[in-house]
């Protein structure tokens, strides 16, 4: 058996989530004696930016890592960049130009008779798999959903997100069927699509945390300098404004706490907040020193597009601090990670009412004392074991097994 894995208009580099999310599962696959290899379709546009900024080096050290595990890594220059808006005007005439041109690359791989995975990251990269699958009937496509997109393009492209909404509709439930198989990281986003009235629904499978099995350290110091964190950019789905009125609540709770952002981007938070620009493979090592991760989620849900998101969302970084046995601070907004979190008692919630901000269910003694902490780090780590590699991926090879996308001996 080999399994592709394909993506398709993203710039992956080294600091980033594909070092995090599809080099670790092709580097799992790869010790359980499956043939694997990558093709990414990454953006002209962001290639030229990087050579004109960087002298190609992000693009670069993409590779020379990938190639330390002696996973072949196929790089292809593609006019489809999937935060841009042309790219969804033009998705049809580019897909197929795009699985002409992968049906090809894929040739060089084939072996009579053996089934051929292609593991897509995307709506995009799955599109592209169909188009190659037409030629070639080994061929089974995975489609690895990662969220709904649909929602989310009228946030992305306000002046003319609305008009897409109603044909990536359609091309996801194209998607859905034609796939041999697909995976959906959100409980709510499942049943949503079932309501819809969807027929072929995805498989629930979580993002994969930052380790490959629950870590049996204790990090009881702790305890002794508090620091409690927010990973990630900013944007829609998640508020400055929110973040700060988060960590200046906690700050008034808990004496002598420090807090601190761990991003890539360029963010200026009000002081004393620390703000360190970290790749993402380093994200590991600082996370295990902190007390919480705050999720703030968006500021304003009126928003009708944005209150659909927020119901399914299950932020990436949460997946990675629950990993590591780290409780998280959500907002109530954020519908799937509250009833995670509420269920398995690994976090706190707020609300925001009328510009306060308030815990719910918790006092301003509790928040003060670290038992309080300590025990809610105690619940998070018997969550750890579900996001862990090991865990996660194995659940993609039990669902391909099922669909018969494998043959096991």
């Amino acid at each position: 058996m080999r399994v592709t894995f394909l993506t398709v208009g993203e710039y992956p580099t080294a600091g980033g989530l594909h070092a995090s999310q599809v080099l670790p599962f092709a580097i799992y696959l790869q010790g359980r004696g499956v043939r694997v290899n990558w093709v990414a379709y990454v953006p002209l546009e962001m290639r030229l930016r990087d050579l004109m900024v960087n002298g190609g080096a992000l693009l670069s050290d993409m590779k020379k890592l990938v190639g330390q595990h002696g996973i072949d890594f196929t790089i292809k220059l593609f006019p489809i960049t999937v935060t841009r808006a042309y790219s969804y005007m033009f998705r049809n005439r580019l897909v197929r130009l795009a699985g002409i041109n992968f049906s090809g690359l894929l040739r060089k791989y084939a072996t009579e008779g053996d089934l051929h995975i292609i593991q897509c990251r995307s709506y995009f990269a799955t599109a592209v798999a169909l188009e190659a699958k037409k030629s070639d009937k080994n061929i089974r496509v995975s489609f690895d959903m990662r969220s709904l997109l649909p929602p989310e393009l009228p946030l992305m492209f306000p002046l003319v997100g609305n008009f897409f909404y109603g044909g990536l509709k359609r091309w996801e439930a194209f998607l859905l069927k034609e796939s041999d198989c697909s995976f959906l990281p959100s409980q709510r986003g499942i049943r949503r699509l079932e309501l819809e009235g969807g027929e072929h629904l995805p498989t629930y499978v979580p993002i994969a945390g930052l380790v490959d099995s629950p870590a049996s350290e204790n990090h009881d110091d702790i305890f002794q300098k508090p620091v409690i964190c927010y990973v990630g950019g900013i944007g829609p789905w998640h508020s400055i404004k929110v973040l700060e009125l988060v960590f200046e609540e906690l700050a008034k709770s808990i004496p002598g706490c420090a807090f601190e952002v761990l991003t890539s981007n360029a963010i200026s938070l009000k002081s004393p907040v620390k703000v360190h620009s970290l790749p993402n493979h380093k994200i590991h090592e600082a996370l295990k020193s902190m007390l919480a991760v705050v999720v703030p989620g968006p500021a304003d849900c009126d928003n009708y597009f944005m209150r659909n998101v927020s119901t399914y969302l299950f932020s990436t970084k949460a997946t990675e601090a629950l990993s590591l046995g780290i409780p998280l601070i959500v907002n109530e907004n954020n519908l799937e990670l509250v009833e995670y979190v509420t269920s398995r008692q690994c976090g706190l919630v707020f609300s925001i009412k009328a510009s306060n901000l308030i815990f719910e269910g918790v006092s301003d003694e509790q928040l003060a004392g670290m038992e309080f902490w300590a025990n809610l780090r105690m619940a998070a780590r018997q969550c750890a074991s579900e996001f862990c590699r090991e865990s996660v991926f194995g659940k993609y090879l039990k669902v391909w097994s099922e669909y018969d996308l494998v043959r096991t001996h």
